[in-house]
């Protein structure tokens, strides 16, 4: 994939420079092929349409592929995983076999460590210590299994910004006492707010431990299997059901998930500079479900592209053959008169990319268009995969969506010139006598 955007990029870089050198060399040539291109203005018109159309298609739905993967990444970052998480030094290997012996008791001191640092200060929000476990939860009548999280309340408005209420209210700092779960996990329970329940887990210190807490609300996330089975606690009711102190890992999130790369850099040289024996993954390595769905849009992305191209070329390859076949008598004249077959290829490549490029230029500014009205009234979507709940989508036309741009114009300007290349061709296959005997 990155050889063909390579060879491309190529590609376009030399048809630019191919009109550059005719502009600065051969300004007739360029004007002869502008006036060539009006001359029939109905079929320029309809060719210059579909390339524009083309490439307007390409950018919307590359907006649509942006938006789908920004609402994707941002839920999975500020509903579960955040932006980068902290464990202590050998967690990866050893983590699952002696959970004890990898846990962050001196959470406290890394955290200072990063919330100190002069550079940090500019771009993490916040590094919050979570506790993790699981274990039975009860009505008395229903029992069901549960994966629970301890987060520091203070922060937690950072970590859980993308998830929505569905009954009840969110945690609030000093919410002792409560807990948030699921709303498919509550309604496997049949109970919501301010109802009583049991919650059991297995500690390695006193055995069994149960501690009674208040629904205070039922959220939603993107997934519906992770609402299946979540709950949500003040870390310190975690500290007390789990009779000790410590956190498993630290969630670090930042402003802009574009400044991962400088935060991971800065916290790498902390980790060195303090010996804070820490090792880290980024939500990246940790969103096995966002890095499916993107794979799995990326071919149909690639398709979509592949088809638009086959398109655009056969239409104006048939526009621009209609046009040769109509002035196949006017290059047997030109001919006549001297004219050398590369002078009419050039005429026609010229006249071919002009056209290319103006459909590109028509094609941005329709695209631009078509996201302001979308992104007005939206698009109704149904429920993703493993989601149950739909949602409104709309163009986001971002840093990342600038190669959507790129290959729009890509698009338009090499399926023109690669048109023009197949009428251009023809165009000169004729002898000077048998191109004047065509009427």
């Amino acid at each position: 994939m990155n050889a063909l955007r390579l060879l491309s990029n190529v590609a376009a870089a030399g048809v630019l420079l191919f009109l550059l050198y005719l502009a600065l060399f051969d300004r007739y040539t360029p004007a002869i092929a502008l006036r060539n291109v009006f001359r029939n203005v109905r079929r320029s018109t309809v060719t210059i349409i579909a390339i524009a159309l083309g490439t307007a298609a390409v950018i919307v739905f590359g907006g649509f592929i942006n938006d789908l993967y920004y609402g994707l990444r941002e839920s999975t970052i500020r509903s579960q995983l955040g932006h980068l998480q902290l464990y202590r030094e050998g967690f990866a290997e050893y983590g699952l076999q002696d959970p004890e012996r990898y846990r962050l008791k001196d959470y406290e001191r890394i955290v200072g460590v990063i919330e100190r640092d002069e550079i940090l200060r500019d771009y993490v929000t916040a590094v919050i210590p979570v506790v993790e476990f699981s274990g039975l939860i009860s009505t008395g009548a229903t029992t069901r299994s549960f994966v629970g999280r301890g987060v520091d309340l203070s922060k937690d408005r950072y970590l859980s910004s993308f998830e929505l209420t569905v009954d009840g209210m969110k945690l609030a700092e000093g919410d002792r006492g409560r807990i948030s779960l699921g709303y498919a996990l509550a309604r496997s329970l049949e109970v919501g707010p301010d109802d009583l329940l049991l919650l059991l887990v297995a500690t390695r210190s006193v055995g069994l431990n149960v501690i009674d807490v208040q629904v205070s609300g039922t959220t939603r996330s993107f997934s519906e299997e992770y609402d299946r089975v979540f709950i949500k606690m003040p870390i310190e009711d975690a500290w007390t059901l789990l009779d000790e102190e410590y956190a498993d890992k630290l969630i670090v999130m930042i402003d802009r998930t574009a400044d991962l790369p400088v935060v991971l850099d800065r916290i790498v040289h902390l980790d060195q500079a303090h010996d804070l024996r820490i090792e880290y993954r980024d939500w990246r390595s940790l969103a096995v479900f966002y890095r499916s769905v993107k794979r799995m849009y990326d071919g149909i992305f690639a398709f979509v592209k592949f088809v638009l191209s086959v398109m655009v070329v056969v239409f104006v390859s048939n526009t621009l053959f209609m046009v040769v076949m109509e002035r196949t008598r006017e290059t047997g004249s030109i001919r006549t008169i001297g004219a050398k077959k590369r002078m009419i290829v050039i005429d026609f490549l010229t006249e071919g990319t002009l056209m290319g490029i103006i459909g590109g230029v028509f094609g941005i500014a329709l695209a631009w268009l078509v996201a302001a009205v979308v992104n007005r009234f939206g698009i109704p979507m149904p429920p993703p995969p493993g989601s149950s709940t739909g949602y409104s989508a709309t163009l986001r036309y971002d840093a990342d969506a600038i190669t959507f741009f790129i290959f729009g114009f890509k698009l338009a300007l090499l399926t023109a010139f690669a048109a023009a290349t197949l009428a251009a061709r023809r165009a000169v296959r004729f002898s000077i006598v048998d191109a004047l005997k065509v009427y």
